[in-house]
């Protein structure tokens, strides 16, 4: 309906310019102005979904860093207690913490590597002394 305004518009500058359109010319105009639609509309389809996808990697990583802290507390918290004997070894649930404590850690890195190949940064590694 607008493009049709916008055609009928330009039909009419065209006649007060003394400027006669055949129908041809009118519906090559139509279509021009479909397709500039058509093209803006699809560009901002596009846009919008880049957009949507850089928040959702965004929001992921920001959940995955907040997450870190606590797990590498309860790592190291289980890591001391089994050290220290207060867990027995050989204890089924025992195993079954601590590869869940793994797992969690590499689900963590996993999301936090793909969000920085997503967003475009690089990471460049230095070597310090502690």
């Amino acid at each position: 309906m607008q493009a049709e305004i916008i055609a009928l518009r330009h039909q009419l500058s065209a006649r007060d310019a003394g400027a006669q359109l055949t129908l041809g010319e009118l519906q090559v105009l139509f279509d021009a102005i479909v397709t500039g639609i058509a093209h803006a509309v699809t560009e901002y389809a596009h846009q919008r979904d880049a957009e949507l996808l850089r928040q959702a990697n965004e929001h992921f990583a920001f959940i995955a860093h907040e997450l870190r802290d606590p797990l590498s507390s309860a790592t190291m918290a289980f890591h001391l207690l089994k050290s220290q004997g207060q867990l027995p070894a050989d204890d089924r649930s025992v195993s079954a913490v601590d590869r869940g404590l793994q797992r969690t850690s590499e689900l963590i890195d996993q999301t936090l590597q793909i969000a920085r190949i997503t967003s475009g940064i690089e990471l460049r590694t230095q070597s310090t002394n502690l």
